[in-house]
């Protein structure tokens, strides 16, 4: 069985689509978790060799603790090292916060988790989170510090 990685947007979300109900049912049932940083999730290298399904949020932050809070199942989060290894370099996101997880963008964090889970194509995510970076780049400037990380 492969299993199957829903992105759903926090703005919109699934709301109405086939895929929904499927994916509420995964979740309900324990064969999905949902990849999103909280004190009661359980870090990649607990789940590395089980077969789950995974549903990443993107938005905002807020958009997506309001997606997150009406999704029902476990949820996942990469390891502390990770985390802090992405907020440092390559997974950061243009904008700075204090908060070590909430600088890790989506992409980044999907493709760590997914390698960490085992997943053989995850580290093809790297050739199109180095153009999304880019094109982010491009369009709002180089990343910010904050004052917090400058010293």
């Amino acid at each position: 069985m492969h299993p199957t990685h829903w992105l759903i947007c926090a703005q919109a979300g699934l709301k109405g689509q086939p895929a929904e109900a499927e994916m509420r049912r995964a979740l309900i049932d324990g064969e999905a978790v949902v990849l999103f940083p909280s004190d009661t999730a359980a870090p990649a290298s607990e789940l590395s060799g089980h077969v789950v399904d995974v549903v990443v949020i993107d938005g905002t932050w807020e958009q997506a603790q309001k997606l997150n809070a009406r999704l029902p199942g476990r949820r996942a989060k990469l390891d502390d090292d990770i985390v802090d290894e992405l907020s440092k370099g390559e997974g950061r996101q243009l904008r700075s916060h204090p908060t070590a997880w909430r600088e890790v963008g989506t992409l980044a964090a999907t493709r760590h988790f997914l390698g960490a889970l085992g997943v053989s194509s995850a580290p093809v995510l790297a050739d199109y989170q180095a153009v999304a970076d880019a094109a982010a780049r491009r369009q709002l400037g180089p990343p910010r510090l904050s004052p917090k990380k400058r010293s």
